[in-house]
């Protein structure tokens, strides 16, 4: 093991004389600052709260980043036991992580594929029958008071005329 030597230093700073350095006179001390004084009070009240403005700014503006660091924490903690399932079998690290991404990936896939198409149709199947529901909410007493008062049903047709 290597032994740390101290280096010899030559330079012209080291070899001038040091000088005494005199006390200066930084004056007398004046009456201290009166802290009940209203102005002093509204002074520091004032400085606070533009500290506890300018935070929460900061704050707010690196939120996004702080829900992606969030999020990519409970992320990796959550997918870290695949990873190691797929580890165990032989693959290295980086490969185990490409098979937990792209088995993830073909989940989300398969769920967008099988859930999207019933939701459209659902979707489609209300706008077909909306003008008949209409037309019951119209045979409804409490729904017809609230049309009288507020024209619910009114602004409900004229957004789904406004579909079609």
């Amino acid at each position: 093991m290597a032994r740390f030597t101290k280096p010899k230093i030559t330079s012209k700073l080291l070899r001038r004389k040091v000088s005494k350095v005199a006390n200066e006179d930084f004056g007398t001390a004046g009456k201290p600052v009166n802290t009940s004084h209203p102005f002093y009070f509204g002074f520091m009240v004032t400085i606070g709260a533009l500290l506890a403005l300018t935070m929460l700014q900061a704050l707010a503006s690196a939120s996004a980043v702080f829900i992606l660091i969030i999020i990519s924490i409970f992320l990796a903690a959550g997918l870290n036991p695949a990873v190691m399932f797929f580890q165990n079998r032989g693959l290295n690290r980086g490969a185990s992580v490409g098979a937990v991404m792209a088995s993830v990936l073909l989940f989300v896939a398969a769920f967008i594929a099988i859930a999207v198409p019933p939701l459209i149709d659902q979707g489609n199947q209300l706008l077909d029958n909306a003008p008949a529901l209409i037309k019951d909410l119209n045979n409804n007493a409490f729904i017809n008071d609230l049309n009288n008062k507020y024209g619910v049903i009114d602004s409900l047709q004229t957004k789904i005329d406004s579909l079609h």
